[in-house]
């Protein structure tokens, strides 16, 4: 803070070639100079100029390019984490636990066939019918009465006591 309390007395690191030290600045003067310092956004924080900036005619015989050929395209291929991976790491939950014995479970075989996936839900003794439409919130009206037990998506749903 400066002597006269509205200031601020900035301390350089290193004196500039006229011998100034410390330089007084309004708050918002120094928040301007701050502000200046902050990138862009979405902006790339290197920047290329003459030879190497992206539309430089001499760039090509400068830049080394990076020729791949064929053979080189089929050995790289690009490994993502898998489903569970990324369960574990997003939602820290482990999708392969088994909920029964806690056991390690092991991924078999993708189910695509809708019969064989029904046959499935049938034999565990689970719904096989798509969930309902959820209805949209402006269409959407509960109705309540005084002396009613609960709320209804009808009024003759409402049940009284």
């Amino acid at each position: 803070m400066a002597p006269d309390g509205e200031h601020l007395l900035l301390t350089l690191k290193s004196p500039w070639r006229d011998g100034t030290s410390k330089i007084i600045l309004t708050p918002f003067e120094l928040l301007e100079r701050l502000v200046a310092l902050v990138p862009p956004p979405k902006k790339n924080l290197i920047r290329y100029h003459g030879v190497f900036g992206p539309n430089a005619e001499l760039r090509d015989e400068v830049v080394a390019s990076k020729e791949v050929s064929d053979t080189q395209k089929a050995d790289h291929k690009i490994r993502r984490p898998g489903f569970a991976k990324l369960m574990a790491r997003v939602f820290e939950i482990d999708v392969l636990e088994c909920p029964r014995c806690k056991s390690r479970m092991l991924l078999i075989s993708f189910i695509t066939d809708p019969a064989a996936i029904r046959d499935i839900l049938r034999s565990l003794k689970m719904t096989t019918a798509p969930p309902k439409p959820v209805q949209p919130s402006e269409n959407y009206v509960v109705y309540e009465t005084e002396g009613s037990t609960g709320f209804a998506d009808e009024p003759s749903q409402i049940e009284y006591p």
